[in-house]
């Protein structure tokens, strides 16, 4: 369990003192002032709410009255008895992500307003429970967390991706087995899980951070030789076994509570807020070269201030995100695809890296640093709670439920039929029909060249790319334009998408896995049930979920309890 964080501040009699700041993620910045308070406390009412993201962060929302509000105060309980402080929020704002959460935790929120004079009193409670289980798609392999804190991979292991001290380009595993440290014991007491092309990542309950799997860094003329993926302060090839990500001081990452990666680099989320990145770097230093980052770096805003107060991260094949507490999110890397959400170049059809020669105006579609995303006419995109990102594009979801998307639509990846094609720089909402935008959203996730989303209701959808089957057929052809549902059993929880193969989590803790299957990735104990071409690879393809296995093929793989 996660120590405490909580706001500055000091009250004596009646004159109140605050010191806001944000450290464990609410929203709106910092409040300082003095306030003679001697008004009994006021009554409000709140419709307050909390629901899971992910394994280490909820989120928690409310309806209050729109004005007379200088700032809410969240206070948490972890027993429901004892409260302390979290964080102050703008009073404009109706949202607060608690990211000082561990896997399976729950915690009890009460809130108050301050309207300039005094408090109002608590008159409403939720509590909310992070997810304790799941799942992450990699290339061709799976990855998954279950319920006991262990981490178990199938599929392709070319590369030792599957964390079990062994690497084989000819001998997948074609059902889940355990990840394992060099001493045998299994990888276990972990928070959180990441994947991407042939590299994992997990975090532990202790904050730090575990890698296998590549270490050799993908290059954007695809040539291989950089390194430094595992963020190990090593150029080994690859590792068979976890190892630890270290910081520019060669000491262990700490307290990290998320990573997202990609095949380029990867990003990590800290507690407090702030972020670092290993891997392929882009620095203005080096004439914009790529750079090999053997050790977590922290992530700047400028040259003197870090990036902070972020709550949720996520990265492209060359760019990466952050969602700031107050629901703005940030971006820096490649908008070669829009993916940033920043106004389009005339020169951004350009190879890469740019020539020595070049202005760095020349090529704004090259951001070495963060900015915050904007919406078709200009505006922030704001309100923002959850961020997904495939290839090169985004989706983003709002507080309010529905989806926006930017990058790349070429294969229809933004949900808008009437753009199939191009590319959108700046964030568009994610449309079922010209008419009518997706709402009542609750989950996200973007896959190479595809998305997904799951309703409040339970209901699920998928547009893109056709990795995807719609129920037992692939319907359209290769490619779905706008949200259509799919039929998947158990109810998902959430859905993850990945470059050839999705999975879906059920309520009860079954996998369901779909897609191209040549590298046992799906987990069901085959390699494959047929032919197809998607996404231009040819492979085995199950074209209807399938239930990943135990060994014992005919007992469905659980993470909460039957993987043995």
């Amino acid at each position: 369990m996660k120590k405490w964080m909580r706001i500055a501040g000091t009250i004596a009699l009646s004159v109140l003192t605050i010191f806001g700041t944000n450290a464990c993620g609410g929203g709106g910045g910092d409040f300082t002032g003095n306030f003679t308070t001697e008004k009994a406390p006021f009554e409000m009412e709140f419709d307050l709410q909390a629901r899971a993201m992910s394994t280490t962060r909820i989120l928690l929302t409310w309806e209050a009255p729109e004005s007379g509000t200088d700032y809410f105060e969240i206070e948490g309980s972890d027993d429901g008895v004892d409260y302390h402080a979290l964080s102050t929020v703008s009073g404009d704002l109706r949202f607060f992500s608690d990211i000082t959460v561990s896997r399976a935790q729950t915690r009890h929120y009460r809130i108050r307003a301050f309207d300039g004079t005094s408090f109002s009193i608590y008159s409403a409670t939720a509590a909310g429970t992070t997810d304790d289980v799941a799942i992450a798609v990699g290339a061709q392999h799976s990855l998954a967390l279950a319920a006991d804190g262990t981490v178990w991979a199938w599929g392709k292991n070319h590369y030792g991706q599957l964390g079990d001290g062994t690497q084989s380009d000819h001998e997948p595993r074609i059902y889940p087995q355990p990840v394992i440290r060099e001493t045998g014991a299994p990888l276990d007491k972990i928070v959180a899980i990441s994947t991407s092309w042939n590299t994992n990542f997990a975090v532990a309950e202790d904050g730090t951070v575990w890698a296998w799997g590549m270490n050799a860094v993908m290059t954007i003329s695809s040539n291989w030789g950089q390194n430094g993926y595992l963020g190990n302060g090593t150029t080994v090839e690859y590792s068979v076994f976890p190892v630890k990500v270290l910081g520019e001081n060669g000491l262990p990452l700490e307290n990290i509570v998320s990573v997202s990666t990609t095949a380029n680099f990867s990003i990590a989320l800290s507690a407090e807020g702030t972020v670092y990145t290993w891997g392929q770097i882009l620095s203005m230093d080096h004439q914009y070269e790529l750079n090999a980052v053997l050790n977590a770096v922290q992530v700047m805003r400028n040259d003197e201030d870090p990036l902070q107060e972020i709550v949720s991260i996520t990265c492209t094949g060359s760019s990466r995100l952050a969602i700031s507490s107050n629901g703005t999110v940030w971006g820096w890397g490649s908008n070669h695809g829009g993916e940033l959400g920043q106004p389009s170049s005339d020169s951004w059809i350009i190879q890469w890296p740019v020539p020595e020669s070049a202005a760095p105006e020349t090529y704004s579609w090259i951001q070495l640093q963060p900015m915050q995303m904007r919406k078709d006419g200009g505006e922030l995109l704001e309100n923002i709670v959850s961020i997904s990102s495939g290839l090169d594009h985004i989706l983003a979801l709002s507080v309010d439920g529905k989806v926006f998307a930017c990058g790349s639509n070429e294969a229809g990846q933004l949900g808008d039929e009437t753009l199939h094609g191009m590319n959108i720089f700046l964030a568009i909402p994610v449309m079922l029909a010209p008419d009518t935008p997706l709402e009542n959203i609750v989950s996200i996730d973007a896959g190479m060249t595809s998305s997904a989303a799951i309703a409040e209701d339970g209901t699920a959808y998928f547009w893109g790319a056709m990795t995807l089957p719609l129920g037992s057929n692939w319907v359209g052809g290769p490619q779905t334009l706008t949200p259509t549902e799919l039929t998947l059993i158990g109810n998902p929880r959430r859905i993850a998408t990945g470059y050839f193969h999705n999975m879906a989590l059920s309520q009860d803790g079954t996998i369901l896995a779909w897609g191209e299957n040549h590298n046992g990735q799906l987990g069901d104990g085959h390699q494959g049930t047929g032919e197809c071409t998607c996404h231009g690879a040819s492979g085995k393809i199950s074209d209807t979920p399938v239930f990943a296995l135990t060994v014992e093929e005919s007992i469905p793989f659980n993470l909460y309890g039957n993987h043995e």
